[in-house]
């Protein structure tokens, strides 16, 4: 019995191995065909530079740069084989005289023949990293690593160019034809200079916003008075409810946009291709996507990769899908007439921006208190205020200042709801425009609201000092004595040692270490400092800095740790060290040995411990919403204020989720 059913396993994978080898030759010969047809139209001496993937906007990137790839190869003679019409299309705006269109099948058996021929077929070259080609290996399938973007991929990957924040070696024709845009915007009834067009399909991110949210987006853009239509081709890509159709070739595309006015989009092909239209530009990814290594938002990023100057571009997180279809109506509304939807929307968004000075929010012992927190921080921002106020004495004044960049206006309402009373001041400043303004490197669940922290020395100009804190953390003390203490005139803030990467820097063979030591050399790693708990001397740092200044600085490279090691590679030899109590951190919710570890310093390990034991403000670090699992060090302190929060049932959720 068992030597007939090994017979018979032994019979079914010899079948399926000749499958497997039939369909494989098959899809060979296939490419070799297209291959030597290529070369009998366009002759021997012709190099094939086939795509290998059907996306207009790498095809389009991949375009712009093709100049310098031509020059580094010497290729004077050559043919363009794309997959698909929209691809070829896209090729045309280049100018480009020999194009050959294939089908997306005929595309995937050139690609499998020049991986089958390796070394041979060295005239036939495939210019994309997925599906790999021979000449990408493996490494062309690591992207996003090293916080890459898709034109770091296409250009250094796929190109071989070692400099990939070059400009582009030529840009793309469109063709303006003003009398065949007037009559289109007039036979769909579409308004100049106040029409929007929406354009919800995407092949390249997964759908962010759900179709009746668009319905909604629609609707609300007309009640403004704008006009509004769809982009769309074909029967699988429908007019919004509400709206029209409008197909436009892709060559009359800018000249359509610029005409319009406004363009919210998912983010695609088609963005990239119309990037540097002169309209306002609103472009949505998927929160949670991944590329590689990278969130898709980064990856795919139209401002890093030099395809746009002004874009605005929103990634949901969690479900702040409605923050992002607020902050897009709000931002189009300031254009429409005045009406009562206008006034409506715009209120929806109403905060203190940027520019606006903050005076003290009480003339007598005023503790400033400030946090930079994102919407989806918001439950456990509130966790550490509980904590605060549980532990102030009578006689202060928490004067608290949140930096934030999308936090609803149902959560501001809550927090001061909550914990607005006759010594207590909750305030919300919206820093997402400056922040924007600098390409603030972060990596992981990271955003660039962490560096908002220092953007205190100009928005807190009125005050002598600012203590600020993380929003991963609970106090055990007043932190008015925290606040209270005196900086001397050389120092510009107050900042206890991280001990965690003090541990990592003396651990024998740690990457870390040659990264201090060459890199960003900073003279004594032994007191680096952890950045959530700071106490800013504000009247010194504006002596000495400029925000614009601090902000160029922390723009100017990729730092490994971010805004910490920014912040000690600027402020080196200018902070006053705390005791460690006031930011006794946990690590990875898994116990103080593993980030004290056993090569740190002893005077840091004992004073370490020493903290512990009596702590009067606990960090929890690096963790994306804190999951607080069953062996999570000094966990019972957070759910201490927790349970008294409006946000203790989501926290719970969460954690429960997290922890699956």
């Amino acid at each position: 019995m068992f030597r007939k059913m090994k017979e018979k396993v032994k019979s079914k994978l010899r079948r399926g191995c000749i499958f497997v080898l039939k369909n494989y030759f098959r899809n060979v010969m296939g490419g070799y065909k297209i291959y030597k047809s290529l070369l009998g139209k366009y002759g021997n001496d012709t190099t094939i530079i086939a795509h290998g993937w059907p996306g207009m906007g790498d095809i389009f990137l991949l375009h712009e740069y093709l100049n310098y790839y031509l020059e580094k190869n010497n290729i004077q003679k050559y043919v363009i084989v794309i997959p698909g019409s929209a691809a070829f299309r896209t090729v045309e705006l280049f100018g480009i005289e020999n194009i050959e269109q294939i089908s997306i099948e005929e595309n995937s058996m050139l690609v499998k023949f020049k991986i089958f021929m390796s070394n041979g077929a060295k005239n036939l070259h495939i210019l994309h990293h997925d599906p790999p080609a021979s000449h990408v290996g493996i490494g062309g399938k690591i992207q996003g690593i090293h916080h890459t973007t898709t034109r770091d991929m296409l250009l250094g990957v796929c190109m071989g160019l070692k400099d990939t924040t070059l400009p582009p070696s030529s840009d793309a024709h469109f063709e303006n034809d003003p009398e065949y845009i007037k009559k289109l915007f007039k036979s769909n009834r579409l308004v100049p200079g106040k029409t929007v067009i929406l354009s919800p399909y995407s092949n390249s991110c997964a759908a962010a916003i759900p179709m009746q949210s668009w319905v909604g987006i629609a609707e609300t853009l007309k009640e403004l008075g704008f006009s509004v239509c769809t982009n769309g081709v074909g029967p699988n890509e429908p007019a919004i409810e509400g709206t029209k159709v409008v197909s436009v070739p892709l060559k009359y595309s800018k000249a359509f946009l610029e005409y319009s006015g406004y363009f919210i989009s998912m983010r695609s092909g088609l963005c990239d291709v119309i990037g540097q239209s002169k309209c306002k530009k609103y472009i949505i990814y998927h929160g949670g996507n991944i590329c590689g290594c990278n969130l898709e938002s980064d990856y795919f990023n139209l401002i890093k990769i030099g395809l746009s100057s002004d874009a605005k571009e929103f990634s949901p997180y969690n479900s702040t899908v409605r923050i992002i279809v607020d902050e897009i109506l709000a931002d189009i509304a300031q254009y429409a007439p005045y009406s009562e939807k206008k006034r409506e929307i715009i209120e929806k968004t109403e905060r203190i921006n940027f520019g606006q000075d903050v005076s003290p929010a009480f003339t007598e012992n005023n503790i400033a208190i400030a946090f930079s927190c994102s919407n989806e921080y918001i439950p456990y921002l509130i966790v550490a205020v509980q904590s605060i106020i549980d532990n102030a004495r009578p006689g202060n004044n928490y004067d608290i200042v949140i930096l934030e960049e999308d936090v609803t206006k149902e959560n501001r309402e809550l927090l001061k709801k909550t914990y607005s009373c006759a010594n207590v001041s909750i305030r919300f400043i919206n820093v997402a425009g400056y922040l924007s303004n600098y390409d603030l490197f972060t990596w992981g669940w990271y955003r660039p609201i962490m560096y908002g922290r220092f953007l205190v020395i100009d928005l807190m100009k009125q005050y002598e000092k600012v203590l600020y804190l993380d929003c991963d953390l609970v106090a055990l003390h007043d932190v008015a004595d925290l606040y209270n203490i005196r900086l001397d005139a050389s120092e510009c803030m107050a900042a206890a040692r991280d001990v965690g990467m003090i541990n990592t820097y003396c651990t024998p063979g740690c990457k870390e270490k040659a990264y201090f030591d060459q890199e960003i050399r900073i003279k004594n790693p032994l007191n680096y400092v952890n950045s959530g708990v700071l106490l800013f001397a504000i009247q010194t740092l504006r002596k000495e800095y400029t925000v614009d200044q601090i902000f160029r600085h922390f723009s100017s490279r990729k730092w490994m740790w971010q805004d910490q090691d920014a912040l000690m590679t600027l402020f080196e030899g200018k902070i006053k060290y705390l005791d460690q109590s006031w930011n006794v951190m946990i690590q990875s919710m898994e116990g103080y040995p593993d980030l004290i570890g056993t090569y740190a310093p002893v005077s840091v390990r004992n004073a370490y411990i020493r903290a512990r034991e009596e702590p009067k403000i606990i960090h929890y670090i690096e963790n994306k919403q804190l999951k607080f699992n069953p062996v999570c060090d000094l966990y019972h302190y957070f759910w201490k204020y927790a349970k008294k929060t409006p946000y203790y049932e989501l926290i719970l959720l969460r954690a429960f989720r997290q922890n699956l």
